[in-house]
């Protein structure tokens, strides 16, 4: 039987509306959120991105100028953040909402202890819109589409200190910085390494653990290491041709973001962990040392310095020519307790060069007696010492440590002075209480593993406004015009970090530092000053930054001395309760540094 011509029509398109129906329930069930009514619930998310300072994927914000380099049109001025090349987690519908930051650029005094609490700028009316004016943002694997155009972009004027010297006019060739990790672990650190590093002409100086080879010269090695031969510096220790082109590759990557790296194998026979040689790393730094070097530094992969030219500030203030030795102890005394007075390594430690050559002589003796030292601590406690601990490889002996007990042996005269503003950061969990707290620091530590925080994007806003990273600015009564959730209460935004609003009737003593890791106690008091209980999620709503993208005027170097940036975003993110189907909310500042931007 002969079909009829509308039969073979309508045969032909039953395909065509299948897959159109699998394409829209795939959609569907991967984006389905509704749009609820809001709550006060918890704001960090559970895996915050990390992401770089990239370049506006979309010409049309800078093209479609509205006064301050934004667009009015919803698809285009949300472009950065949809699915392909957004940020990662944000439900599929979300609220979103802006301001427009004019700087307003005025010579402040710079603290010189870092640790000082600076107070809140109080501000008028509010910061964040109320949720009835937020701009309703829908992603689909079809597209995007808003609820309606984006209003104009209202202008926040923000009273900041002048920007920092850049690249042209600063260089650091006279410090040099010294780790130990392993190949893959400075992979992972490339992004914070080029914050502080790039650009600047400092080096740094890596003893590779993963690079030193193998086989039968290896063997021959662990066989002097039990018999205690060869105290002095081996330099090339199993370095192999795979092994010298992975350090190659490694240092390749680096020069590409501007960083003068010299990755080195483990230079001294008796260093054989990464502890060991975060200590032997001094020779490396002596042997790389120029005339014009000031200060040896050795720091961990996850050591982290907001701005290399504020650090190179702090350090003017003490004597380099003469045996020095500059650090911070842990803000736990629990862990001083345990571990000692020393320079902990991960808020960085410095050494004047004359010191250094003091110590140098002696690296060799100082590792083995560490070495005794970790045997007999496990002969104490009851531990028969195996093959693997007598090759010192899971030596109890930290780095810090190994430096701490060889400056008081061959260089007692000279006592550890304390920095102000360096930070070991022993603080597990959230650290949102220490980001909040008002305070500048010189450097900070464990926020790829003991906490998780975004720093190469937090600290960006200092190559356009200084010393104002983690400033703070309060709005009173921000939400008293709308009742119910939207009466927020007070607003607390730490620049680079947060925006939190509060609930009516809860008004935190900004004066003390928010309890908010885990462990927190009588213990950091010395370490951090005052404390306060942590606030619970129903009082607090908090707004997390998540990453920042640079605007037309290129700055997408990544270093704090790189070139000046005209403008750029600040994406805050607050996560809403998955429980209650609650959406994401983002609030974005866009700040000018062009015209717009005001010298006082």
């Amino acid at each position: 039987m002969l079909a009829t011509p509308r039969l073979v029509q309508r045969g032909r398109l039953l395909p065509v509306a299948g897959v159109l129906v699998v394409v829209l329930l795939v959609a569907f069930v991967r984006y389905r959120r509704p749009w609820p009514q809001s709550s006060w619930s918890r704001s960090w998310p559970q895996k915050p991105s990390f992401q770089r300072v990239r370049p506006s994927p979309q010409d049309a914000i800078d093209t479609q100028r509205q006064g301050h380099g934004v667009t009015s049109d919803c698809q285009s001025g949300v472009a950065h953040l949809d699915l392909d090349n957004g940020v990662p987690d944000l439900t599929a519908a979300f609220r979103y909402s802006r301001r427009c930051v004019r700087p307003v650029f005025r010579a402040q005094k710079t603290s010189a202890n870092p640790t000082a609490r600076r107070p809140p700028t109080p501000m008028p009316g509010r910061l964040i819109p109320a949720q009835a004016d937020m701009v309703m943002v829908n992603r689909t694997a079809l597209g995007t589409t808003c609820s309606r155009p984006l209003p104009a972009c209202e202008t926040l004027e923000l009273e900041v200190p002048l920007p920092y010297p850049t690249a042209s006019t600063a260089n650091y060739s006279h410090l040099l910085f010294g780790v130990a990790s392993s190949s893959e672990r400075m992979m992972k650190a490339l992004d914070g390494f080029t914050h502080w590093l790039g650009g600047t002409g400092a080096q740094l100086v890596a003893i590779v653990q993963d690079a030193d080879g193998g086989g039968a010269e290896q063997e021959k090695e662990e066989e002097d290491w039990l018999d205690e031969v060869g105290t002095q510096a081996k330099p090339g220790i199993g370095k192999t041709a795979t092994q010298l082109a992975g350090l190659a590759a490694l240092e390749t990557a680096y020069r590409a973001r501007g960083i003068r790296l010299r990755a080195l194998p483990p230079q001294h026979r008796l260093a054989r962990t990464v502890v060991q040689n975060h200590f032997a790393v001094l020779l490396s730094l002596l042997e790389a040392a120029t005339p014009d070097t000031r200060w040896l530094s050795i720091v961990d992969d996850d050591t982290f310095f907001p701005s290399l030219y504020k650090l190179d500030q702090a350090l003017r203030r003490y004597d380099h020519t003469r045996s020095t030795w500059l650090g911070a102890l842990s803000e736990d005394a629990d862990a001083l307790a345990l571990w000692g007075r020393m320079a902990y390594g991960g808020a960085g430690a410095f050494i004047s060069v004359p010191l250094a050559e003091t110590v140098m002589p002696y690296i060799g003796e100082c590792l083995r007696q560490g070495r005794r030292a970790a045997l007999a601590a496990l002969e104490e406690e009851g531990s028969k010492p195996t093959a693997a601990t007598a090759r010192g490889r899971y030596s109890t002996t930290t780095g810090d440590g190994l430096l701490r007990d060889c400056m008081a042996r061959h260089a007692p005269a000279t006592p550890l002075t304390l920095v102000p503003g360096l930070n070991q950061h022993d603080l597990y969990g959230d650290a949102a209480g220490f980001y909040e707290a008002g305070l500048a620091p010189l450097s900070v530590h464990h926020w790829r593993s003991w906490y998780k925080a975004p720093l190469p994007a937090m600290a960006a806003v200092m190559r356009v406004c200084g010393d104002c990273f983690l400033k703070r600015w309060t709005w009173t009564g921000a939400g008293s015009d709308r009742g119910g959730e939207d009466d927020a209460g007070d607003t607390l935004f730490v620049n680079g970090y947060s925006v939190t609003m509060y609930r009516a009737g809860v008004h935190p003593d900004f004066r003390r530092m928010e309890e908010t890791w885990s462990h927190a106690g009588d213990e950091f008091v010395a370490g951090l000053g005052p404390l306060r209980p942590a606030l619970d999620d129903a009082d607090k709503k908090s707004y997390r930054l998540r990453e920042v993208v640079a605007g037309e005027h290129g700055a997408n170097s990544d270093s704090d001395s790189g070139s000046g940036v005209a403008s750029f975003r600040q994406v805050y993110v607050y996560k809403g309760a998955f429980g209650n189907d609650e959406l994401d909310e983002v609030f974005e500042l866009v700040w000018d540094e062009g015209e717009g931007a005001t010298w006082k």
